[in-house]
C-alpha cells in the first residue's frame, strides 16, 4: 500500500495540495477497506493498475472538472489532451474534429469581425466623402448623389449588423461546443470502471 501511494503522490503534482491530500486519503481508505474485506495488496494494485495509469485518470478527471468550473479554451484544451492521454479514444476520432471545430469557430469569429469592419469602412466613407475622398478605397459612385449615399449608408449599417450577428452566433456556438466537449469527456471518463470506485 505505501509503495503504491508513495509512487502515486508525486505524479499528482498538477493538482493543488489540498485536493491532492484528499485524493491520497481516498486511496488510503480504499486500500484499508479492501484489506479488511480480505483482499491482498497485490489484488488491489492489480485491480487499480499502475500508479502512473491511476494518476493520469485522476489528473484527467481533475482537469475536466476544472474546465467545467472555469470555462476557458486553455482549460478545455488541457482536459482534452489529458483525456486523450488515457487512450480512451483514438486521437484521430476526437482530437482532429475538436481542432477542426475550434478552427471553424475562430474563422466564423474572424469573418464576423471582417464583415463588421467593411461596414464601418463604408460608413466612414459615407460620412467623410465630401471632405476626405481618398480616406477609403471605394468607388466614388457609391457616394455620387444623396440617394446613392443613403443606400450606401444603409448597406454599411446592414454589414455591421450582419458581422455582429456572426459574432453573437459564434459566441452561442462556442458555448454549445464547450458544453458538448465536456459532456463527451465526462462520458468517456465515467466509462472507465477500472480506476473508479
Amino acid at each position: 500500500m505505501e509503495n503504491f501511494l508513495s509512487a502515486l503522490e508525486p505524479l499528482l503534482k498538477e493538482i493543488p495540495e489540498r485536493d491532492r491530500q484528499s485524493i491520497m486519503e481516498k486511496y488510503r481508505q480504499y486500500f484499508e477497506l479492501s484489506i479488511r474485506l480480505g483482499k491482498t495488496e497485490k489484488e488491489i494494485v492489480d485491480f487499480l493498475g499502475s500508479p502512473k495509469t491511476v494518476a493520469r485518470y485522476i489528473i484527467a478527471d481533475y482537469l475536466v472538472k476544472k474546465a467545467e468550473a472555469d470555462s476557458t479554451f486553455k482549460n478545455i484544451y488541457k482536459a482534452v489532451i489529458s483525456t486523450i492521454g488515457l487512450g480512451i479514444f483514438n486521437l484521430a476520432f476526437f482530437f482532429g474534429p475538436f481542432l477542426g471545430l475550434s478552427g471553424a469557430l475562430i474563422i466564423l469569429f474572424i469573418a464576423g469581425l471582417g464583415i463588421s469592419f467593411v461596414g464601418v469602412e463604408i460608413l466612414t466613407g459615407v460620412i467623410a466623402y465630401p471632405s476626405l475622398p481618398n480616406l477609403i478605397a471605394l468607388p466614388a459612385d457609391l457616394f455620387a448623389d444623396t440617394f446613392t449615399r443613403m443606400g450606401t449608408f444603409f448597406v454599411s449599417i446592414g454589414l455591421m449588423a450582419l458581422g455582429l450577428l456572426f459574432i453573437i452566433g459564434d459566441y452561442i456556438l462556442v458555448g454549445i461546443f464547450y458544453r458538448g466537449t465536456l459532456k463527451h469527456l465526462k462520458f468517456h471518463l465515467s466509462s472507465l470502471t477500472k480506476e473508479a470506485f
